[in-house]
């Protein structure tokens, strides 16, 4: 299936390495995003340095801004008025510098289902010279897997009948080189139908300095005298910008999951960890994350709902599913027009043109 050459800009986000985030939130407490004309009901999760907070009479929140490890700084708003965050959280500071959102293209893996594609060590870079665990697609009926890691100095080959295995080999893997992983099943279908994917492996160097930064982080914490489930979910997401910030996807995908497999119902989590999947190229597993962020978002966010919206858009566009990519980029061209948004009202009509063409 071509893909089309209209992009999305996107809201413009924290960056990778930042933590921006707001907390604490209680009372009568509103947000502008960069890019809306309108205000909506602030929730717990990312900000943007560009935002505006507007609190009624009794209201507070804490507002989290910096960069990590170590050089945060904790703002707590309590008094009724207007602010714009980046003066909060850097007083003193009269311009903000907010560069224009990019435009944004997908991944073109489709993820076929009936091909055992590597889910992983996928699209990353690792901590450590041996990847712990392989994961792959499960293929129906398929009961025998063959897997090859292939790279500078290592041509490793194994069977198994379960779609994971361990790396098993004595040998370490060169910090530096990409390494490719190729698993095939027993019923003639190969990950290799896709675009190709593997891994890099961080040199000890780099290890060492990623692994000091996130010891840092309890530093954060009695820094910022937040309650210990926001401390918890502060600290997590620290942890994913730190990772994802040195392109260590895999190890951020972790944390969150782990977020969600302790019982975590936060719409971020689900959103950030659908951005990370469709980053990677496993755009179905994005897919489930953004819709469950999509229900999670139904009493948050305006502006947040319309991004994920505009996501379910994409991702269904890459995998083939055009019926539903144009329901949720319709979705998300009225979202953004209710937010007065125009200009990413615009680029979503010439999305949905786009796509009406082909449907």
């Amino acid at each position: 299936m071509a893909w089309g050459l209209v992009g999305i800009a996107t809201p413009i986000n924290a960056q990778v390495g930042s933590a921006n985030l707001i907390f604490g939130i209680s009372g009568d407490v509103w947000i502008k995003r960069v890019g809306s004309q309108k205000y909506q009901r602030a929730s717990r999760g990312w900000i943007n340095l560009g935002d505006k907070l507007r609190l009624g009479k009794g209201a507070a929140a804490t507002v989290i801004c910096g960069k990590l490890p170590n050089n945060i700084r904790s703002w707590k708003v309590t008094s009724p008025g207007e602010f714009v965050v980046n003066r909060g959280c850097y007083p003193g500071k009269r311009k903000i510098n907010i560069r224009p959102g990019s435009l944004r293209c997908c991944t073109r893996n489709a993820n076929n289902p009936k091909i055992p594609y590597l889910i992983s060590p996928r699209n990353t870079k690792l901590l450590h010279n041996q990847p712990a665990l392989l994961r792959w697609n499960p293929v129906d009926g398929a009961s025998r897997y063959q897997v090859s890691i292939s790279g500078s100095g290592v041509k490793w080959t194994t069977e198994v009948s379960q779609p994971q295995v361990i790396y098993s080999r004595q040998e370490s893997l060169k910090p530096g080189y990409r390494y490719r992983i190729i698993v095939t099943s027993d019923k003639g279908l190969s990950s290799t139908s896709e675009l190709p994917v593997g891994f890099t492996v961080l040199s000890q160097k780099d290890s060492q300095k990623i692994k000091a930064e996130i010891s840092q982080l309890q530093q954060i914490n009695s820094n910022t005298n937040l309650n210990e489930e926001s401390s918890n979910y502060l600290t997590a997401f620290a942890q994913v910008e730190i990772y994802q910030s040195h392109g260590l996807n895999n190890a951020a995908i972790d944390v969150l999951e782990n977020l969600i497999k302790s019982g975590n119902k936060a719409r971020a989590v689900y959103q950030r960890l659908g951005a990370i999947y469709q980053e990677v190229g496993l755009n179905r597993l994005a897919r489930q994350r953004y819709l469950a962020a999509i229900e999670l978002s139904e009493k948050e966010q305006k502006e947040e709902k319309a991004l994920i919206q505009l996501r379910l858009g994409e991702v269904n566009q890459v995998i083939g599913d055009l019926k539903d990519a144009y329901k949720w980029y319709q979705a998300a061209h009225q979202s953004f027009h209710t937010l007065g948004n125009k200009e990413q009202a615009n680029l979503l009509q010439q999305k949905l043109n786009y796509l009406e063409e082909r449907r």
